[in-house]
Parts: C-alpha cells; structure tokens; sequence
C-alpha cells in the first residue's frame, strides 16, 4: 500500500509540473501572437557602448549649439560601456514529501535567453569643448542641459573653452 502512495505523489508532482510548463507556454505563444514583441531582442546584442556614446555626443552637439553664446561645439560622452538586460526566468514550486522546491530557470527562445527589457549603458562623464566656455551663463546653461538630460552630476561635467 505504501508503494501505491508514492507513485501518487510522483504522478501528482508531475501532474503539478506539466500544468505550469503548460501555463508558461501558453503565455509565451501569447506573447508572440498578440503583443508588439519586438524581435530584434532575440538577436546578438549588436548595440554596443560605442555606437550609443555616437549618438548622444551627436545629439548633444546639436543642442548646445543652439545655446545663446556657445558657438562651435565638441562632445565627448563618457559611459560605463555595459548594456543591462533583464531576463524573463519561470519558477516551479513542487512538493515532495512535505518538502517544498523551487527552481528558477531562465525561459529559452531559439536558443537564448528571452529578454524582457534593455538598459542603455550610463553615463559616467561629460566634456563639452565650445567656443563660449568662458561666460558663466553659457557654462551654466550647458551643465543644466547635461544634468537634465542625461542625470549626471555636475562633478562629472566639464566644460572647457574652444580654441
């Protein structure tokens, strides 16, 4: 009799399993079917540091060009270089002779690992080299762009004067 108890559990432990890898399938086809799910996610992480620093340095000129005074206008954009993901990971709780486990495990799609969100790397440092470096205004009208936009402090700012 006790032999027939234990297969219970087994099945039931099992029963247990294949109804959540169920549920997590089935949520993930939804996913795939009727939300925006932008699949270049699942490609190689092709944006590096770089090419990021590029474009906010661009941006960046452009703007501060624009302020009254500055002139001609340099940016260098400093960043800890590293992309953050997070990664979608399923728990299963099972439960085996009174005794409670979970598992984490990261959920797979084509071989890699499903990622839910992107972080841009941060910003560590900024110079800004323009011609009107030297007027406090135009000096304090760039650090409060800088500060705004990208949430550094001002220690990591310099602005310095375009010869």
């Amino acid at each position: 009799m006790k032999s027939k108890i234990n297969a219970k559990n087994v099945i039931k432990k099992y029963k247990i399993e294949y109804v959540f890898a169920v549920i997590i399938t089935i949520v993930i086809a939804f996913i795939f079917l009727f939300g925006n799910v932008d699949l270049s996610l699942f490609s190689s992480n092709t944006n590096n540091s770089s090419s990021f620093e590029s474009e906010l340095e661009a941006k960046l000129t452009k703007t501060i060009k624009n302020v009254q005074g500055a002139g001609k206008t340099n940016v260098v954009v400093t960043t800890d270089g590293t992309n953050k993901e997070e990664i979608l990971k399923e728990s299963i709780t099972t439960y085996e002779n009174g005794v409670k486990t979970t598992t984490e495990s990261v959920v797979m799609v084509n071989g890699k690992p499903y990622v839910l969100k992107t972080y841009a790397p941060n910003v560590v440092g900024v110079v800004v080299v323009c011609e009107g470096a030297n007027d406090l205004n135009v000096k304090l009208a760039i650090t409060e762009i800088l500060t705004t936009t990208l949430n550094v402090d001002c220690e990591n700012i310099r602005i310095l004067k375009m010869k």
